[in-house]
C-alpha cells in the first residue's frame, strides 16, 4: 500500500488500490524510462524546500498571513515541479458563482481544443501541525473568510489574511466561505463550466477530487511530507508515481488522461470482483443449508419435507442473511476508520473478531471433539449479538455502538436463529479447548 496516499470513500475500489498499486499506475503511464526519471528528480529536488518551508511555518512565529504568502510560495515550486507553470494565476479574475459570489481559484486550465475546463487548483493554508494539542483545520473546517469572531487560535479567516496572495474587490463576497462547501459548489456547476479534476494545495497536504466522485464522498489525500520520508532507496519510484497522479500530463492532457485510464481499470477489477462476489455468496448459501439440513436430520433426528417450498425459501433467506451479515463485518474490520468495530483493540481482535476466526480456521484440528465442535458458531453469534445490542465496555474492554438494523435481529430469522434458549435445546455444548 502507498503510504502517502489515502483512497478516501474507495476512488480507487479497495481490490484495484492494492500494494501493487504503484506498479499499475508505472505500468499505464506508457512514458519512456528517461522520462519517468525526469519526473522522479523534478519532485525529489523539492525535499529540501519542503523541509525549509514547514521549518518557516512551525519554528518562526509568522502571522498567520505571512503564513498563508510561505504556503503559497512553497505551491509555486511544487506546481513547477508537477510541470504547471506556478508563476502564473488566475487570482485577477475571480471565479463567479453568481454576479457578487465568487470562489478565489488560483488556476483554471483548459483543454486547448475544446476549452473544456480540465483542471482547477485551488490552494488553502497549509495543513502543518504546530501546536500539539491542536490539529490544523482541514477540508471541512479552513475558510477563505469568516463573518465572526469564532476563529481558530492559528488560524485566522478572513480575507485580509490573503491580501498578499489575492484581493476580491469590496462588492464582491466570497461564497461559499468554507473550502469544503466550494469544492461541492464547483462540482455542482453546469457541465460546460465543470471541471475534470480539483487539485487543493494545502503546505503538506494535497486533495485530488473528481466532482462526480466527490458528490459520493471519495477523493485522493496525498501526504507530502510521508512521500518525503518514505521515498528512498527502493522506493524512489514513488516520487514519479506522485508526479503521474498529478502532473499536467495526468490532470491536463490534450488526450485521454493518465487517470481516467486508472479509473476504468479500477472500475473493471471491481466488476471481476462482483462477479466473483456473486459466485462466492452462491456457493457460502448452499454450504450453509446442506449443513443445516444435515445437522437437523442426522444431529437431531428430526423429519421434516425438503419439498416444501415455504420451507426452501425461509431456509435460504436465512443463509443469505448470515453471509450477508459476515460480509458487512469483514468490510467493518476493513475499515477501522469508520468507527463501527474496534479492531485496533487487543481484546476484541484476539477474542471476537472475524480476523481471528480466520486464523483459527488454518489450525490443523487433530480430534473428533475439535473437528465436530461449535467454537466457530458460538463465536460468530456472539459477535452477532454484540453488533445488535451494542457493548458499553469500560477501560480494560471494547465499545461497540448498537446497529438497530434488521440484518443482525435474530427474531427475524426462520430457522437459523440463535439465543441461549434455543442454543440450549438444538445445541450440544461446545467442546472445551
Amino acid at each position: 500500500m502507498i503510504r502517502f496516499l489515502e483512497n478516501i470513500g474507495e476512488y480507487f475500489s479497495t481490490n484495484y488500490f492494492d500494494e501493487d498499486f504503484a506498479k499499475k499506475v508505472l505500468e499505464e503511464s506508457n512514458h519512456s524510462k528517461e522520462t519517468l526519471h525526469g519526473f522522479r528528480q523534478d519532485i525529489s529536488k523539492l525535499r529540501e524546500k519542503y523541509y525549509s518551508f514547514k521549518h518557516q511555518i512551525i519554528e518562526t512565529r509568522l502571522r498567520t498571513k505571512d503564513k498563508i504568502l510561505e504556503t503559497h510560495k512553497f505551491h509555486t515550486l511544487l506546481l513547477d515541479a508537477l510541470g504547471y507553470d506556478g508563476k502564473l494565476n488566475d487570482y485577477d479574475t475571480p471565479f463567479h458563482i453568481t454576479d457578487q459570489e465568487v470562489i478565489p481559484i488560483r488556476h483554471i486550465l483548459r483543454n486547448s481544443a475544446s476549452n473544456k475546463i480540465n483542471l482547477m487548483v485551488l490552494e488553502i493554508q497549509p495543513m502543518i501541525r504546530v501546536n500539539i494539542d491542536e490539529p490544523p483545520d482541514g477540508l471541512f473546517q479552513q475558510s477563505y473568510d469568516c463573518e465572526t469572531e469564532e476563529t481558530s487560535s492559528e488560524q485566522k479567516y478572513h480575507r485580509s489574511q490573503w491580501k498578499e496572495v489575492f484581493e476580491i474587490e469590496k462588492d464582491l463576497k466570497v461564497s461559499p466561505t468554507v473550502v469544503n462547501q466550494c469544492i461541492s459548489k464547483i462540482a455542482l456547476l453546469d457541465k460546460s463550466e465543470r471541471p475534470n479534476f480539483i487539485l487543493v494545495l494545502a503546505g503538506n497536504k494535497l486533495f485530488l477530487i473528481e466532482p462526480e466522485k466527490w458528490m459520493r464522498g471519495s477523493y485522493l489525500i496525498f501526504d507530502i511530507e510521508e512521500l518525503f520520508s518514505i521515498a528512498t532507496g527502493r522506493n524512489l519510484d514513488l516520487y514519479t508515481v506522485f508526479y503521474l497522479l498529478v502532473g499536467k500530463d495526468t490532470l491536463c492532457p490534450d488526450g485521454q488522461s493518465l487517470m481516467h485510464v486508472l479509473g476504468e481499470n479500477s472500475h473493471k477489477s471491481a466488476h471481476e470482483v462482483t462477479q466473483d462476489l456473486k459466485e462466492g455468496v452462491i456457493h457460502a448459501v448452499e454450504k450453509l443449508a446442506n449443513e443445516y439440513l444435515y445437522y437437523q436430520k442426522t444431529i437431531l433426528n428430526r423429519d421434516f419435507d425438503e419439498t416444501d417450498d415455504t420451507f426452501e425459501k425461509e431456509v435460504r433467506d436465512d443463509c443469505l442473511t448470515l453471509v450477508y451479515r459476515l460480509l458487512f463485518i469483514f468490510y467493518a474490520e476493513s475499515r477501522p476508520e469508520l468507527g463501527i468495530l474496534p479492531i485496533k483493540n487487543k481484546t476484541y481482535l484476539k477474542g471476537y473478531s472475524l480476523e481471528m476466526l480466520r486464523d483459527l480456521e488454518q489450525v490443523h484440528l487433530g480430534t473428533k471433539e475439535a473437528k465436530n465442535g461449535y467454537f466457530f458458531h458460538h463465536s460468530l453469534y456472539k459477535l452477532f449479538g454484540l453488533l445488535y445490542e451494542g457493548n458499553r465496555g469500560d477501560q480494560e474492554s471494547f465499545r461497540i455502538n448498537s446497529i438497530d438494523s434488521p440484518l443482525f435481529d435474530e427474531s427475524k430469522l426462520n430457522h437459523l436463529g440463535y439465543s441461549p434458549k434455543v442454543a440450549s435445546q438444538t445445541l450440544p455444548p461446545p467442546p472445551s479447548y
